[in-house]
Formats: C-alpha cells, structure tokens, sequence
C-alpha cells in the first residue's frame, strides 16, 4: 500500500469511526510532546503521564497541545503508561457529551461559535492616534541597501530600453584584474 493511500485510509477511519471509549480506555488531554512519538498527557483526575503515539499514525495525523486523546493503558511501562487508539475531534467531543461520558467538571463544553454569532467586545476609543508626517514618493524609490546597475538606471531615466549585453563565444578569454600578491 502506498503512503498516500495509507494515510487516505488512516484519515477515513478517523473521521467516520464512533467513538464509544471500552474498558479501561480513558479520555485524556495532551499537554506537550516531549519527542519520539510520546506526548504528554492528563486524565480528569489529574494524573500526568507519556502515551505513546502507534505506528499507523504517525506521520499521518499531528497532534498538538490542548487536544484530546482516547487512550489504552499499558501494563509494562513505566513512564509510558498509554497507548494512543483515536485522536479526538470536535465532533467526537459533542457525541461524548450526549452520551454524558464527558468529564464536565474537568473538561469544559465545547461550543462551536458559528460565523453568524458575534462576541461582543467593550471598545476603547483610540489613545494615541498617531499622525505620520507625509512621505515624498522620491524618497521611497531609491534604496541605499541596493547598489545601482545599468540596468535600473536605464528604467529611473524613463527610457524602456535595456541595454544589450555583447555575447561571449567559446574562443574569447576573459581577463581578470590582477590583485596584488601577498606574501
């Protein structure tokens, strides 16, 4: 299976499966990544620990801070004490609620502001409102960061002619200033 029909896969399965969390599964949410495929995470409770991110999703799916994860715990490890099974998304979040397997007190709701809800903010007037003296337009077109060639001087003197270069053939030799040895 190629990598582009594997992650198609790996996408598709994420998006369409429902979640219902199993036994000994724990919803959790991520805190940061410390590298190699761990990230750390919190459960409602407060207990901070590394889960380990399986093959099948990486590269595929990212996770970032402040997402939440449905996770396996693991027997043998020590400081990875979770395997990762499903990254959950928004809509996953909303299904939990309704089947009040979300941890409220812990994890807020999360509401979806659609484009039509407006927040409304107090507005300050302006402190300061700064006025800038006017700019000639000559000073903003030339640039002494840029040295100047022939070709710029050519367009700044309103002509649209741009010098020809002389072609060089195979039998010319190019000569080069000579520097002064040191020794």
């Amino acid at each position: 299976m190629s990598r582009a029909t594997k992650r198609k896969h790996v996408v598709q399965q994420l998006l369409e499966e429902r979640v219902q969390p199993g036994e000994g599964q724990s919803v959790v949410r991520v805190l940061g990544t410390p590298g190699n495929n761990l990230h750390e995470v919190e459960t409602a409770e407060g207990t901070r620990f590394l889960a380990s991110m399986p093959p099948r999703f990486r590269r595929h799916i990212w996770i970032k801070r402040g997402d939440f994860l449905l996770v396996d715990p693991i027997q043998e490890g020590s400081k990875v004490k979770a395997e990762i099974s499903l990254v959950l998304l928004p809509p996953h979040v909303r299904s939990l609620q309704r089947q009040g397997l979300w941890y409220e007190q812990k994890y807020p709701k999360i509401s979806k502001i659609s484009p039509k809800t407006t927040l409304k903010y107090p507005q300050k007037p302006p402190q300061n409102t700064l006025k800038y003296p006017k700019i000639s337009q000559n000073i903003l077109k030339t640039t002494p960061n840029r040295p100047t060639c022939a070709r710029c001087s050519a367009r700044g003197s309103g002509t649209n002619k741009i010098p020809k270069i002389s072609k060089i053939s195979p039998k010319t030799t190019l000569k080069y200033p000579k520097y002064p040895k040191i020794s």
